[in-house]
C-alpha cells in the first residue's frame, strides 16, 4: 500500500511573521503532548488559536497550508476533552495526511528538545522560521 499526500509545506511563509499572523485566524492547530497526539473520536484533536492560551501562537510551529494553514503546538496540559495516542497507535487508524502532519510535527518538536543549546557557544538556542531553524 502506498501513501498519498497533499502536503504543501509553504516554506516561503516560515520567515514571514506578518503573513503567519494573518493566517492565524483561519488556522487549525494540531496538539501534541509529551510524544503523544491528542485525539478525539479516533481523529486528531484540531483546535483554533482562539481557544488556546495567548502564548500558544508564539510557541507553535507552522506545518504548511493544506489548503488551510496548519500549525502544531506541544502542551503539557489541555482543558478540551481528548485522548492521548502514541504515534504507532495513531498511525493505525489515521489518514495519510494526518500521519504526515503528526509525524512531521513530532520530528520538529523532538529536534527542538534535543537542540536546546548551541553546540559551539553553549548558549540557549532560539528557534526561528516558525520553529524550523535554530
Amino acid at each position: 500500500m502506498s501513501l498519498q499526500f497533499t502536503i504543501q509545506r509553504s516554506v516561503h511563509l516560515r520567515r514571514d511573521n506578518a503573513q503567519l499572523q494573518q493566517l492565524r485566524d483561519s488556522a487549525r492547530v494540531l496538539i501534541l503532548m509529551t510524544d503523544k497526539i491528542a485525539t478525539h473520536d479516533q481523529q486528531p484533536l484540531w483546535l483554533s488559536f482562539d481557544v488556546l492560551p495567548e502564548t500558544a501562537f508564539s510557541r507553535s510551529i507552522f506545518l504548511g497550508c493544506f489548503p488551510e494553514p496548519i500549525f502544531a503546538l506541544q502542551v503539557n496540559e489541555l482543558s478540551q476533552p481528548h485522548e492521548l495516542k502514541d504515534l504507532r497507535s495513531f498511525a493505525a487508524f489515521a489518514s495519510d495526511n494526518d500521519i504526515a502532519h503528526v509525524f512531521f510535527a513530532s520530528a520538529i518538536f523532538t529536534w527542538q528538545k534535543k537542540q536546546q543549546f548551541c553546540g559551539i557557544c553553549g548558549g540557549r538556542n532560539q528557534f526561528l522560521s516558525s520553529g524550523h531553524e535554530a
